[in-house]
Parts: C-alpha cells; structure tokens; sequence
C-alpha cells in the first residue's frame, strides 16, 4: 500500500511539472524565435488599416518590456515601395482590451527606436526635387481612431540639427500621396 501511494505521489509531481514546462517552453519560444503566424498576422492586418505595411526581421516577446519587432521598414498607404521609414526596432504597445473585443483595436500605439526616413522635398520652379534625411527618430505614436495619429515627444535629427514635436494628425490616408512634400522653400540660388 505504502508503495502504491509513493509511484502516485511520483506521478503526481511529474504532471505538475509538465505545466511549468510548457509555460516555460512557450516564454522562451516567444522571446528567441518569435510570435506564431496566428498571433502576428492580426496585429500586422490592423497597422495596415492605419496606413503602415510592415516588412520586418521578426516580431518576438522581449522580457518585462513587451512585443517589438526589429529592423522594421515601414511602407505608407499611397507611397511607392522607394519611399519608406526604416526603424532598428518598434515596440508594439498592445490593448489588453482589443484582445477580448474583436470591435476595438489590438495595437494601441507603436515606440518608435533607432529610426531613419528620407522624403523627396520639391525644390523652386527651376529646381529639382531634394531629399530631407531625419535619423535617429524615436518617440511615440498613437492611434487614436481612424486617419488620426497622435505624435508624442517625437524627436528627431536633420544633420547635426535635432527637433522635437508632438501633435495630432488627421487624415493620414490621404497624407501618403505619390506626391513629393512641399515646405513652401527653395534653395538659395547660387550668385556668380
């Protein structure tokens, strides 16, 4: 009897492990390799919605901080494949809402790290188009509904200049046009 009681003592402790196990496997799995198919495919869908297609190296699970995806371009509705943001990592700051709702969203905002974007500037009647680099962008970006983005403490550098802003911006699927940005300045025109 005594005997008995210990093999199913055993085998008690053996099936209580086996949860751990599994919880543990499935940590590391998210943290190393990254999220399943089935996971990431309906936070990718909903940032295309805002305007933002992803092309990234993977989407993984980073201890204590939250879901990133790493060495992300960024493509904006409208644009062509040429023109994108690039981003050494984005965090994807997720609803915990949106996940029992289907009718609310699952990303809330994306933590922008390490960026970097080049957009073509029109230049003066008889000048040609330029480009404005800003690198090492970083801040947030919320989405607040549809076509609306919240800036926070955006930061970012032009050469040796940095800047900051933070705002709201409204119609952002009409904001990517195949069209080059125009500031309203031309270059200096050179005296000889």
């Amino acid at each position: 009897m005594l005997r008995r009681c210990w093999k199913g003592f055993k085998w008690g402790v053996r099936l209580a492990y086996l949860p751990v196990a599994i919880l543990l496997y499935v940590v590391v799995h998210l943290h190393q390799i990254g999220l399943p198919n089935f996971v990431r495919e309906p936070l990718v869908a909903q940032l295309e919605a805002q305007g933002l297609r992803l092309e990234y190296s993977r989407i993984h699970l980073e201890w204590g901080e939250g879901l990133f995806a790493e060495n992300v371009l960024v493509h904006f509705r409208g644009r062509p494949d040429s023109q994108f943001a690039y981003f050494q990592k984005l965090q994807l700051r997720i609803n915990p809402l949106g996940l029992r709702d289907p009718e609310l969203p699952i990303v809330e905002s994306l933590g922008l790290v390490g960026g970097e974007v080049s957009l073509p500037v029109e230049g003066g009647a008889e000048e040609s188009a330029a480009l404005l680099k800003l690198t090492h962008i970083s801040g947030d970006l919320e989405f607040q509904e549809y076509d609306t983005w919240r800036l926070v403490g955006l930061s970012a550098k032009i050469h040796t200049l940095s800047f900051e802003a933070m705002g709201t911006v409204r119609g952002t699927s009409g904001l990517f046009s195949n069209r080059t940005l125009d500031l309203g300045m031309a270059p200096p025109r050179s005296s000889r």
